[in-house]
């Protein structure tokens, strides 16, 4: 079987695939739908930590991204950086995206980011209606990021209600549609050309 890629999923619960009904994660189910649909094996590292904000991942980006034998980084945090005792502040968010990204480029990786998705549903005690004032304002300087930087970016923000496992996490329908997302994004980025 040829090797398709190394990618490494870094990120929070979302990446780490918290609460899917199987105990999987988009990353694998991102493995499954290149073997199916290109009969190569994407060899993936699941770097996702439950409850991590971006200025913890920030902490371990060089570690983590350099340790890596990876060609490409996912990459998307926010909505722990949204709790109510948390909020981290507009300039400090965008400072730990924007290290993240350079720590990637300057190893000479390929990242992609990723727009957090909102809250939906009744949710979990951590969060509040401010979450979803402030995701958007994140998802605003992520955006600003990847054009800055000529990264590519991948659209997680409306995910359908269905997706949900608890208002925060994805359940196994989620976790596939963002591993769906992702693979878009990367043929999008691998695409050479009609055979």
């Amino acid at each position: 079987m040829i090797i398709y890629s190394t990618l490494l999923a870094f990120g929070d619960s979302l990446t780490f695939g918290s609460r899917d009904e199987d105990g999987q994660s988009y990353p694998v189910y991102l493995s499954n739908m290149i073997k199916k649909k290109y009969g190569q094996l994407l060899i993936f590292e699941n770097a996702g930590v439950t409850g991590e904000t971006t200025t913890e991942a920030a902490k371990r980006a060089y570690r983590t991204i350099g340790t890596s034998k990876c060609d490409e980084v996912i990459f998307f945090e926010g909505i722990n950086d949204s709790k109510d005792n948390v909020r981290t502040p507009l300039e400090i968010y965008t400072f730990n995206v924007e290290y993240i990204t350079w720590i990637a480029k300057a190893l000479e990786k390929r990242i992609y980011l990723g727009l957090t998705p909102l809250l939906k549903g009744f949710g979990l005690s951590h969060y509040s209606v401010r979450s979803n004032e402030l995701i958007p304002q994140y998802n605003s300087i992520v955006q600003q990021i990847a054009k800055k930087h000529n990264v590519p970016l991948i659209d997680f923000r409306e995910m359908p209600a269905d997706c949900y496992a608890d208002g925060v996490h994805m359940n196994r329908k989620g976790y596939n549609l963002i591993a769906k997302k992702v693979l878009e994004a990367i043929e999008k980025e691998r695409k050479f050309g009609e055979l």
